[in-house]
């Protein structure tokens, strides 16, 4: 993620399973994600919706700040 001047930034990601077509009946998740700076750190607003369920993993975000 590249923040904005205000070192700020958003994204989304998308999941599924990825094969077949069960994301076409609502089997599919969409995580918003928000950053922003404050007092020299970078925080992190994460929300997901949906009602795939992702295989347990390490998510890694890198945050790139102005």
């Amino acid at each position: 993620m590249f923040a904005d001047a205000d070192g700020r930034a958003h994204g989304r990601v998308y999941e599924d399973a990825g094969d077949g077509f069960a994301h076409l009946a609502g089997e599919f998740r969409e995580t918003r994600i928000e950053a922003r700076t404050e007092a020299g750190e970078v925080l992190f607003d994460v929300e997901g919706r949906g009602r795939f369920v992702a295989p347990e993993r390490r998510r890694v975000v890198y945050a790139h700040a102005p």
